[in-house]
């Protein structure tokens, strides 16, 4: 779990609200720093229950999605990577992606009339996924990522830094 995206994104949120270690244990209720410290570094992995105090007190919910995304065997299965990246690189990011997919809106319609994807529609089908995955990356963050909260220049790393460990 070292250098994850998991551990960054924790201690990122956390010093982007100028919050210390110290302040931050007694928000989430832990008695030791060195215990956060060790999420922080990507030692130990916190229980469920500890990443909701933390998305919680960071006002972060997109801590909860990576999480599931990275350090839970089902999210890891499932979930796609997002892109972690500021508010105006989301939205240009997700019209770019929501045009590719909008061109395919025929073949979609096509694809998807018979409820079936048979071998000749599949290579198609595959294209489609990519794309509809792209807008799912650049869209979810956008939903969920708390972006009304933080204002003016990082006092750390951005959260875009992390999109080079996320993709």
């Amino acid at each position: 779990m070292k250098g994850s995206v998991f551990a960054n994104l924790i201690t990122i949120a956390r010093k982007e609200r100028g919050i210390s270690q110290t302040e931050a244990c007694e928000l989430i209720c832990i008695g030791d720093p060195a215990t956060l410290s060790k999420w922080e570094t990507g030692a130990v992995v916190p229980s469920e229950e500890m990443v909701i105090k933390l998305m919680e007190s960071y006002e972060e919910p997109i801590i909860g999605y990576i999480y599931l995304q990275e350090c839970t065997k089902l999210g890891q299965r499932l979930l796609p990577p997002v892109l972690l990246s500021e508010l105006d690189n989301l939205a240009l990011n997700f019209q770019y992606e929501f045009e590719d997919v909008k061109e395919m809106r025929r073949d979609i319609l096509e694809i998807a009339r018979d409820g079936v994807v048979d071998e000749e529609e599949k290579p198609r089908w595959l294209q489609i996924q990519r794309h509809s995955k792209g807008l799912f990356c650049t869209l979810l963050p956008m939903m969920i990522r708390n972006f009304d909260k933080i204002k003016g220049p990082y006092k750390v790393a951005p959260l875009k830094e992390l999109t080079k460990i996320n993709r």
